[in-house]
């Protein structure tokens, strides 16, 4: 499955990445991404309350 989203950093900076799941992704569920050199490494499930404020109030 390949995704395109936008993503924050902890900051709140806006990004849009691309990247691949190898099982179809829950919806309106949050994600934090490993990214490195412009590639996703990975990712882990994370609930909203977790997620940095500047980054949340985006969303």
């Amino acid at each position: 499955y390949k995704y395109t989203n936008k993503a924050y950093d902890k900051d709140g900076n806006e990004k849009e990445i691309t990247y691949t799941a190898i099982k179809k992704l829950k919806t309106n569920h949050y994600l934090e991404l490993n990214y490195k050199v412009g590639e996703v490494k990975g990712y882990s499930e994370v609930k909203e309350k977790d997620i940095p404020k500047k980054a949340r109030i985006k969303l």
